[in-house]
């Protein structure tokens, strides 16, 4: 059974990819898929997916014209398997117990979804490229961290 598909848009990522795919091979969940849907990638990106194939064999690739994030991910959702989706910007990376840690989350509770905070890196800034805290750090806002909400519920509190 596949836990967990991993859907990640590529486009001209070239610099970033490897990263990205390494902690997606680092995660302690094995029981995963990666779909990786190229979006009309014009930079060397693809090549080094390529590269990954050839010893990994739980990647598929997708290929479409460029039609953007939204279109690159929903492409990715209808070729899915896993009992769960995980979107994965191609540019970012995860921490080895991520995967594993939402889905135990979602079984634990019957959770459709599962929302959690994030360091994004930062390319060009004064910190060199550095990670900074609290970009995303959703605690500010969400008052009940580890409360279930159901969706109306949650957007009705914290989106509208």
């Amino acid at each position: 059974m596949i836990k967990t598909s991993v859907v990640i848009p590529v486009y001209n990522v070239e610099p970033y990819i490897d990263k990205c795919l390494n902690s997606v091979f680092g995660q302690n969940q094995q029981e995963i898929e990666i779909i990786i849907v190229d979006d009309g990638s014009t930079d060397g990106s693809m090549d080094l997916v390529r590269e990954y194939m050839k010893e990994k064999h739980n990647i598929k690739i997708i290929q479409q014209e460029n039609r953007g994030l939204g279109a690159a991910r929903n492409t990715g959702l209808k070729n899915a398997i896993g009992k769960y989706i995980y979107f994965l910007d191609s540019d970012d990376l995860i921490s080895p117990d991520t995967l594993e840690t939402c889905f135990q989350c979602a079984e634990k509770d019957n959770l459709q979804v599962v929302f959690f905070d994030a360091f994004p890196f930062l390319d060009g800034q004064d910190n060199g490229g550095g990670i900074q805290k609290n970009l995303y750090d959703r605690r500010r806002i969400i008052l009940n961290h580890n409360e279930v909400y159901t969706g109306s519920s949650f957007f009705q509190q914290y989106v509208t």
